[in-house]
């Protein structure tokens, strides 16, 4: 946060002047005294009109008429007009008011002056939240604070680097921690214009370091101000040290003593448990002078550093950034650990982003509040598989990466004919995640495709794609020939693996001695194989090519793989098809086509 205050103001010079002028009117009635004394008692003092005395008040200052209203009850009646505080208001204070988030209402206050007061009590929060405004109680000059949200942050937006979180102690919804950086540069602009005129402001660095910190004592940090256009008078550059205990350091006396040199180099606390730093000042004359710019940076070094606003969640940052098994091995290595390990802030991090839609779409009552934590949550839908959208479909994350995991339902698949009693039927099978699965009964045509759309997936994941299968045990025409697979993207963006060659018979791979070759060369099967050209031997080459058994009592065969950047990619298609021999087939029950990261078994 940046926050301007007034340095330096010409308060009291009003104050001198009204003395001097009372003084000789005092003269003035004494020598009337010595005259008559009846005309003395005609010539009182306090029948002096009303209006007279305010518009002296309203020449000196906010401090000096709370003085004066104590002197008698006429100061006291014109100490309370709302001409005088009117005066004192700055000349934009019904925009700022409109401007407030809070619930700040004009009607809401009797007098200018419980107005006055207000915008001098609590900081005024302003657009959107991420700035702050106040008035000074003593003179009225204004002070700004530039939330972290409306400062030019090097690297703010990764979250390797910077993390933003919520400070029970903050003005603002979210302040920036450095998590791990060796690059540091903050800089905000302000338009003077904004700004009280005739007035030397300071511009502060506000921030917290916590006990973990490292890096902020070694090296220096040079802080500026600069007016980024027009003319105006600014400080320029001076050295800053972030470390609150550098001055302190019995160790390091050459540096010691270097800062104790300069003024405001070091860090002082504030009165609200924050710490600031002075990083120059300017002169705002009439608010003409243009933008200035105020910046916080150490950039020669390269040294890396951590610690800086964000307080307890420093441990918590470096595991989020890890993953679900890291953070379970790290658990046991302290209990700094341990408690940080457990924390919501990383297992939120470890959820998917929309995992919220994800609950409400399960058919199994997954409410959020049903679970202790976010951990609990994780390992909820790690465990067994949550059935979406009626059942059809079904999502689960790896345990180890969090990456998700989907299978689409044989009843979502297209399946050329399965809805055509004498080619397909639909039965239940009590190992199967779904109500129901396709059993083929006798087609020579097999078509099943499938599409996905990628903004569903992980994203910069290359993820795998199979078809869930079995066989009955009248299963039969399967062994050949081989079918094609193929994972591409509609519209042609995105990297996938394209087409490829696969066998359905699982007994494939262990007959070397059968070898299918096409009808076009005018041969049939054959014995002994490798005497002719070699298919299956070739076949057995390519991984991924034969049905392999899964860990939930079914089959799968790879169908390729793909590479999902963003999500941006737009659709996915799966397909599986052997339509050229017209063989007779039948046996082959489909559970689903599922689609996981690539590397990872079931």
């Amino acid at each position: 946060m940046l926050y301007f205050n007034t340095l330096a103001t010409n308060v009291h010079s009003f104050c001198c002047t009204y003395k001097k002028t009372g003084l000789t009117k005092n003269k003035k009635l004494k020598g009337l005294e010595m005259r008559s004394e009846k005309k003395m008692q005609e010539a009182d003092f306090y029948v002096l009109p009303e209006g007279c005395v305010t518009n002296i008040l309203s020449l000196t200052s906010p401090l000096d008429v709370c003085v004066l209203s104590l002197v008698s009850s006429m100061f006291k009646s014109a100490a309370d007009s709302d001409v005088i505080w009117e005066k004192f208001l700055p000349s934009n204070y019904k925009e700022i008011v409109s401007g407030s988030v809070s619930d700040l209402n004009l009607n809401d206050f009797k007098s200018k002056k419980e107005l006055y007061f207000r915008l001098c009590g609590d900081p005024i929060i302003l657009e959107g939240g991420t700035k702050s405004f106040q008035l000074e109680k003593r003179n009225g000059k204004k002070c700004f604070m530039l939330g972290a949200k409306e400062l030019g942050i090097a690297w703010g937006d990764t979250p390797q680097h910077w993390e933003w979180k919520s400070q029970p102690d903050s003005r603002f919804a979210e302040v920036a921690g450095l998590v791990c950086l060796c690059v540091l540069k903050i800089d905000g602009q302000i338009d003077t214009e904004m700004l009280s005129p005739n007035t030397t402001y300071a511009a502060y660095l506000v921030f917290k370091v916590t006990d973990k910190s490292y890096g902020l004592d070694n090296p220096t940090t040079e802080g500026s101000v600069q007016f980024v256009r027009g003319g105006g008078s600014a400080s320029g550059y001076r050295t800053v040290y972030l470390d609150p205990e550098f001055n302190l350091a019995p160790h390091r006396p050459r540096r010691r003593s270097s800062v104790t040199q300069y003024v405001g180099q070091l860090p002082s606390a504030r009165g609200d448990r924050w710490m600031e730093i002075e990083l120059g000042e300017f002169y705002n004359d009439q608010g003409e002078d243009g933008e200035v710019k105020m910046t916080l940076e150490e950039v020669k070094a390269g040294n890396w550093r951590t610690g800086l606003i964000v307080e307890e969640g420093c441990v918590t940052n470096i595991l989020s950034f890890t993953s679900p098994r890291d953070a379970c091995t790290s658990s046991l290595v302290s209990s700094t650990f341990k408690s940080a390990a457990d924390s919501d802030a990383i297992w939120e991090k470890f959820l998917p982003s929309d995992y919220k839609d994800i609950v409400s779409r399960s058919v199994e009552d997954l409410s959020t509040n049903k679970f202790a934590s976010k951990k609990e949550l994780y390992f909820r839908l790690c465990g067994d598989p949550v059935l979406l959208d009626e059942g059809n479909k079904s999502v689960n994350l790896d345990k180890k990466s969090g990456k998700k995991c989907f299978m689409i339902g044989a009843k979502e698949l297209k399946i050329t004919w399965s809805e055509t009693p004498q080619y397909w039927k639909w039965i239940p099978l009590p190992d199967s995640r779904f109500a129901e699965v396709a059993e083929l009964i006798n087609v020579c045509y097999l078509h099943i495709k499938v599409e996905i759309d990628t903004q569903i997936l992980s994203p910069t994941t290359t993820y795998a794609a199979y078809l869930v299968i079995k066989f009955s045990d009248q299963a039969s025409g399967l062994e050949d020939p081989p079918a094609e697979v193929s994972v591409k993207f509609l519209g042609g963006g995105g990297s996938a693996s394209g087409e490829r060659t696969v066998y359905l018979d699982p007994e494939c791979n262990r007959r070397p001695h059968i070898q299918y070759v096409p009808h076009r060369l005018g041969l049939i099967r054959r014995r002994f194989g490798h005497i002719l050209r070699p298919g299956v031997s070739s076949a057995i080459r390519y991984e991924g090519q034969f049905p392999r058994e899964r860990g939930d009592g079914w089959m799968e065969i790879e169908l390729g793989d793909f590479y999902n950047g963003q999500g941006e990619d737009g659709v996915v298609e799966m397909c599986l098809q052997e339509v050229k021999a017209g063989h007779w087939k039948c046996g082959l029950i489909v559970e689903g086509i599922e689609v996981r990261p690539k590397g990872i078994s079931t």
